[in-house]
């Protein structure tokens, strides 16, 4: 698994369970991601809750497109 896959991973988790995280992702979705270490394409997939590129980004497809996409339905 590479490193990018790592830090995607990593910050889906940490949305999952960081409150914090999670305001800063609500006030600035984008600074947010950058400060975490995203690229431009985790960033897209993200926003546009591509749960196909997630799962292709991510490595594993686990449970964080779903982090992702119920942040994107319930407008958190």
């Amino acid at each position: 698994m590479g490193n990018k896959m790592s830090i995607l991973n990593k910050f889906l988790t940490e949305l999952g369970t960081n409150a914090k995280l999670l305001e800063d992702y609500k006030a600035e979705p984008v600074g947010t991601m950058k400060a975490a270490g995203l690229n431009d394409d985790e960033i897209d997939a993200v926003q546009n809750a591509d749960i196909a590129k997630l799962k292709q980004l991510a490595g594993d497809g686990g449970e964080y497109p779903v982090v992702v996409h119920n942040v994107k339905e319930h407008n958190l």
